[in-house]
């Protein structure tokens, strides 16, 4: 019996039944890797489908990824309490060569 025009038989790609499931795979490990919290509410679309489907376990893998990623405020956060230590002994570096320099020019 032959095929109707247009139609395939499923391929195997990576262990997944076609192309387009593969990819999508791939898409969603990417939005995992790339750590960025707005992936958050597109990867949660895909943890409604079934347990045996692998899009549903690459999604469950990149929200953990996700959630588990460093926030970027808190980075920010402590390199501004950095910036201002470092600031303060600079402050503090230059008055003691300001001192100095008066001590050498009294002698």
């Amino acid at each position: 019996m032959a095929r109707p025009f247009g139609r395939r038989s499923p391929r195997t790609c990576c262990g997944l039944r076609c192309r387009r499931y593969c990819h999508l795979w791939r898409l969603i490990t990417a939005l995992g890797t790339l750590e960025d919290p707005r992936a958050i509410a597109a990867l949660e679309t895909f943890t409604t489908l079934a347990a045996d489907r692998p899009e549903k376990t690459a999604a469950d893998k990149a929200l953990v990824q996700l959630r588990t990623a460093r926030k970027p405020g808190e980075d920010l956060k402590g390199l501004r309490t950095e910036v201002l230590d470092l600031q303060k002994s600079n402050r503090e570096l230059k008055k003691d060569l300001e001192m100095l320099k008066k001590r050498i020019e009294a002698k």
